[in-house]
């Protein structure tokens, strides 16, 4: 799981408009979009361009096995493609459903509290399945 912030100085001219977008962006009613976006990008060919251009490895199968003999002038010829390739392979999967974006926003808020002493972790914990259970109920099914 990952975190991101974003400040807004209160003296900036359009304070209400970029609170506003922010909330459209990153709010649950974006959450299918997120995902359609995550799995687009997970996908063979983006995963293929990204790694070219980016140095990013594919998360597609297909588009690992693609750039499996891709090498590195960085790292002087290495087998990058190969090396990560390898890693890959023992990396468990990632199972994303239409309500991942909110179960995950949970779980970070939810271990921040643990971390931060305002939460016990046994507590921390039936919370975050009550949420999970409850974001599960209410998610609308992905969309083609």
């Amino acid at each position: 799981m990952s975190s991101s912030f974003a400040t807004i100085p209160k003296t900036a001219p359009f304070a209400e408009e970029e609170i506003d977008l922010l909330n459209r962006v990153v709010g649950p009613a974006n959450a299918l979009q997120r995902a359609w976006l995550a799995g687009f990008l997970a996908g063979e060919q983006a995963g293929i361009e990204l790694f070219r251009t980016e140095g990013d490895f594919p998360a597609n199968f297909a588009a690992a096995t693609a750039v499996a003999t891709v090498t590195s002038p960085y790292f002087s010829g290495a087998d990058v493609g190969k090396i990560f390739g390898q890693a890959a392979d023992r990396t468990p999967a990632t199972i994303l459903g239409p309500a991942s974006g909110a179960i995950g926003a949970d779980l970070d808020t939810d271990l921040t509290r643990v971390e931060a002493d305002r939460l016990g972790a046994a507590s921390a914990w039936r919370t975050a399945v009550q949420q999970a259970k409850a974001a599960a109920a209410t998610a609308a099914p992905a969309q083609p």
